[in-house]
């Protein structure tokens, strides 16, 4: 079972990463997917998750499945779910990535998490 605070930590981590990589600012990335500027600064300190809409125009404008879900749990889903992000348009990526974040999401719930 994943717990809530690894799933935020990972995700944190990974939007910052995908921030510096991409050299979008927060506020750019707040207006292209239509996120609050706060909402975004919420992820990045690992106290809160995007929503599904906002998570796929994150992949939209970039962000990996790596980033996403960290590296070890990262090979792992795109082995099981078949995601192959050289293959697909960032859409299909996205809705796959948005499938596997329901998934974590659930395990979260089941822990008690929100």
């Amino acid at each position: 079972m994943v717990e809530r605070e690894e799933i935020l930590e990972v995700f944190s981590k990974g939007l910052k990463s995908f921030l510096d990589r991409s050299g979008l600012s927060a506020n750019q990335l707040a207006e292209f997917s239509g996120c609050s500027p706060s909402n975004i600064s919420k992820m990045k300190k690992g106290q809160g998750l995007p929503s599904l809409e906002v998570l796929c125009s994150f992949i939209d404008h970039g962000m990996t499945i790596e980033e996403i879900f960290g590296k070890e749990r990262a090979k792992i889903l795109v082995n099981q779910y078949k995601i192959n992000p050289e293959e697909q348009t960032p859409l299909e990526t996205a809705k796959k990535a948005e499938n596997l974040l329901n998934l974590l999401l659930e395990q979260v719930q089941k822990i008690g998490g929100k």
